[in-house]
């Protein structure tokens, strides 16, 4: 079994399970890039985050100048700002992308 406070890994990025904020309308989401080439490069993940009732945010991480084995990690918030947007208490997390450039 894996890490239950891990909701998606790939390709060097973990994104740990989102957690409610206090003020109740939105997220926050703690993401780890590790730069898993041989050489530095800039990293770039887009992860998708869903919930019940059509509750969507899609995030943009990106962690620039990474030497090899070198890790960013970042607390970012996730809110869907649709109006009406319901707010679960639990969303699914899915990591669509890693992109790596050289620098």
């Amino acid at each position: 079994m894996g890490d239950p406070a891990v909701a998606a890994s790939k390709d060097g990025v973990t994104v740990k399970q989102p957690v409610l904020k206090d003020t109740g309308d939105a997220f926050w989401v703690a993401v780890e890039v590790t730069n898993t080439k041989a050489k530095p490069a800039d990293v770039w993940a887009v992860i998708r985050l869903t919930g019940p009732l059509g509750y969507q945010v899609l995030m943009d991480v990106r962690a620039d100048g990474l030497a090899p084995g070198a890790t960013h990690d970042g607390v970012y918030t996730a809110q869907d700002r649709t109006e009406g947007a319901v707010v679960p208490k639990h969303l699914t997390a899915v990591i669509v992308n890693v992109t790596r450039a050289p620098t």
